[in-house]
């Protein structure tokens, strides 16, 4: 006899797991993208903030600090050094 309970545990358990590693690989493709972006200087932070699907330049400017304690602008001109 099948378990439906233990079933359904299990079915929420592997979708909320599937759905935080959907997460974390976005937010990892995001920030690889902005970080080579951000190096070759080519595009403004509101043109990288567009391309990566954010509506404002002050979305990634926070995503930006919180995945690398530190601005976009701030990043960049390290870069430059």
């Amino acid at each position: 006899m099948v378990n439906t309970h233990g079933l359904l545990g299990y079915a929420v358990m592997n979708s909320t797991y599937l759905r935080q590693e959907l997460i974390e690989r976005d937010i990892g493709v995001r920030t690889s993208l902005a970080l080579e972006n951000l190096k070759i200087r080519h595009m403004s932070v509101e043109e990288i903030a567009c391309s990566l699907g954010y509506t404002d330049m002050t979305d990634l400017r926070s995503a930006f600090k919180r995945w690398q304690k530190r601005s976009p602008s701030t990043y960049r001109a390290e870069q430059q050094t």
